[in-house]
Order: C-alpha cells, then sequence, then structure tokens
C-alpha cells in the first residue's frame, strides 16, 4: 500500500480500532483486526480534523497487526499476520505494531512474548510500536491468518510457519533431564497471587488429588516460556486448566499428547473456541465442562469465583483412561473452603468500579425488626 495513514491507540479505544486509513480518509478495511469484522464491526473512515495530524513520514514497513500486551491475547490475536514478516522480499523492513493495552516488553530476558518472537524466528530487533501519527510511503499489510474469526481453519500458510517453532521447541527436548507422562497444567498460584483475575473454588486441593494420580503438576507461570512448550510437547498426557496456557499449543501445531481441558467457565461459547483452538490444527481435544455456581459481582467473565464440580471432572478424566479414581470426596472438601475464597475474591475486587456500580445497583430492601 502506498501513503498509508495510522495513529497510536488510546487505551479507551476499542482493541480493534487499530488500522491503516488512506490519505482520503478511507478506512483500509484489510488492515483492521479481522476478529472485529467477523464479529461486524465496520471500520470507520476519517475526517479532516484526523487527517490534518501532524503525520512523521516513514519510508516503508510490514504491518504486524495489534500486539496485546497479555500472553493469551498475544498469541492467538498478535501473530496471525507475522506468517510473512521473513519472506526474502520483506525480510529487511521494520514490523509495525499497534498496542491497544500498552506496549509489550521486549527488553527482558524473562520476556515471554520476546521468547514467542524468537521461536517464530523474528529478530525483535525489527519491533516497532506506533506511538505516533505516521505517513508510511509504503506500508506491507499481510493477510491475518490466525485469530478467534478463523482459529477453527487456519490456512495451510500459517500452520507451517508455526511448525518452523516447533522444530526449535523439539530440538530443546534433548537438552531437558526431566520429562513427564502425565502433566496437570494448574493456575492455582496464579490466582492465589491475582484473584481479581479469576479463582477456581479448590483449585489446589485439585491439584493435590492429582499429584495423588502420579501426575507432575505444574504452574506455567513458574517456567520459561521453552520450558512449558518442550513439556508441553514431550508429554503423553496433558490437562489444562482453562486459562491462557493452553493456548501455548498454537505453536505446537502437531502436538502429540492426548488432551483434556477442564473448563472454569459456564458458557458454551468458551468450551466451544477451547476445542476449536485444537480442531483447527486438526487435534480433538476433551473439553470438562461443569460448574456448580459462579459468582462475578459484576466483573467481566474472565473474572469472578467458579465452583468447578471436580468429582465431576475427574470422573471424565477417569473414563477417558487419563488416572485410574475419581475425586468422590470432592463435595466435602470444598465445603470448608467456600467462604475463605469469597473473602478473598471479594477483598480483591472492593475497589474496581465494575463491582461498586453492581453493588450500588442492587435493590433496597425494607429490614422489619
Amino acid at each position: 500500500m502506498q501513503d498509508g495513514l495510522t495513529a497510536p491507540l488510546h487505551w479507551e479505544a476499542k482493541k480493534w480500532d487499530a488500522g491503516f486509513h488512506r490519505t482520503s480518509g478511507q478506512a483500509v478495511f484489510e488492515s483492521f483486526h479481522q476478529d472485529a469484522v467477523v464479529r461486524g464491526y465496520t471500520p470507520a473512515d476519517k475526517g479532516d480534523d484526523w487527517l490534518k495530524q501532524d503525520f512523521e513520514t516513514v519510508d516503508d514497513g510490514i504491518y504486524g497487526g495489534s500486539a496485546f500486551n497479555h500472553f493469551g491475547h498475544f498469541i492467538v490475536e498478535s501473530i496471525g499476520r507475522l506468517w510473512a514478516v521473513n519472506r526474502e522480499e520483506f525480510a529487511h523492513l521494520p514490523i509495525f505494531f499497534h498496542a491497544p493495552w500498552g506496549a509489550p516488553d521486549l527488553e527482558a530476558e524473562t520476556s515471554t512474548i520476546k521468547s514467542m518472537l524468537q521461536l517464530l524466528s523474528i529478530d525483535v530487533a525489527r519491533v516497532r510500536f506506533i506511538k505516533r501519527p505516521l505517513r508510511f510511503k509504503r506500508i506491507v499489510i499481510p493477510e491475518q491468518l490466525y485469530g478467534f474469526h478463523c482459529i477453527a481453519e487456519p490456512k495451510i500458510e500459517f500452520i507451517d510457519f508455526l511448525r518452523g517453532a516447533q522444530a526449535k521447541i523439539e530440538a530443546a527436548i534433548s537438552q531437558r533431564d526431566d520429562r513427564f507422562e502425565n502433566v496437570l497444567v494448574s493456575r492455582s498460584r496464579w490466582q492465589d497471587k491475582f484473584p481479581k483475575k479469576g479463582m477456581v473454588l479448590g483449585l489446589a486441593e485439585f491439584d493435590a488429588f492429582m499429584a495423588g494420580e502420579g501426575w507432575k503438576v505444574i504452574q506455567p507461570e513458574e517456567h520459561s516460556f521453552l520450558e512449558q512448550l518442550s513439556i508441553y510437547a514431550s508429554a503423553k498426557r496433558l490437562v489444562f486448566v482453562e486459562g491462557s496456557a493452553q493456548h501455548s499449543c498454537v505453536m505446537l501445531p502437531d502436538v502429540k499428547a492426548e488432551i483434556a481441558i477442564v473448563m472454569r467457565r459456564p458458557d458454551e461459547w468458551s468450551a466451544q473456541r477451547s476445542a476449536s483452538q485444537f480442531s483447527g490444527m486438526n487435534k480433538q481435544v476433551t473439553t470438562i465442562q461443569k460448574i456448580d455456581s459462579s459468582l462475578w459481582f459484576g466483573m467481566p467473565p474472565w473474572s469472578g469465583l467458579l465452583d468447578v464440580d471436580f468429582a465431576y471432572a475427574s470422573k471424565r478424566l477417569q473414563d477417558l483412561g487419563f488416572i485410574d479414581k475419581s475425586f468422590t470426596h470432592w463435595p466435602e472438601t470444598k465445603t470448608p473452603l467456600r467462604r475463605a475464597a469469597v473473602a478473598k475474591y471479594v477483598a480483591a475486587i472492593a475497589d474496581d468500579e465494575k463491582f461498586i456500580d453492581f453493588m450500588a445497583s442492587l435493590p433496597s430492601h425494607q429490614y422489619v425488626w
């Protein structure tokens, strides 16, 4: 594209407002986040006020899309255009990203997103974040071949792109002394540190039950990204407690393990999306979803205090041949945990405007003494 105009996003903007416009103000449809387009969002043309901004001129570049500063969203929604950046005719170009949730840290050695890009053979020194209005003499806009809009049917060009990363991961496995056949990918320590991001009642107790069944329980945030992927690639069976960690398997399009996902959210869409991520790579997984109760107090769906029926989940795992017995004593295990979990979750969200608005909207009651 010649003479492409773009500007940085602001925090209050919708995440899919990033894209390019022509000098006439016309929106370049294919440059916008395609998940939003599928949901019915139509990129708006820009008027004179927007076009009068002081645009800095850039000779050329290639567009990477929106770099979401969140591990799970980045791996699903931010790498879909990167399949083209190392092609011979584009390999010299800087890669420009919008950063709707703030720019990811690509300096720290512990940066998961940095590791992800390196596994995809992308030189992070090429990455630029759009921080001011820019006018490109030429900007290459690759098709977005991955994201929630096409997670169930990614194109072969994108899967082949991912296979390059998987080859590196499998090479790293030979360097590991610790290989585990059966791995539970938990989030119990994560939710203990960040309860506002969502809690599953009694998850530490489920960890202990699975460990008793001979499973290795890992907390993914305590391992490097390459270590996580090496563990998953060498496992025979994997059980994920629903969360961002399962999206790591996008980097393993030919993963061999049998996989089950214990859902922590009750909606059908979450279960379908989790299954579709794997079916899109020709991998069938089992989603296990039975939530006895859920408390959100006005918070978004990724938050909440969820009461997963681990007796049911373990019975399904037993039926799959993953474990020898089910967690039959779960009902009496969870009862004394509930009050403390509610207190911890409410304390974490007490200052959040969404929680306050929810509580303020509750109907008043007339108390009779």
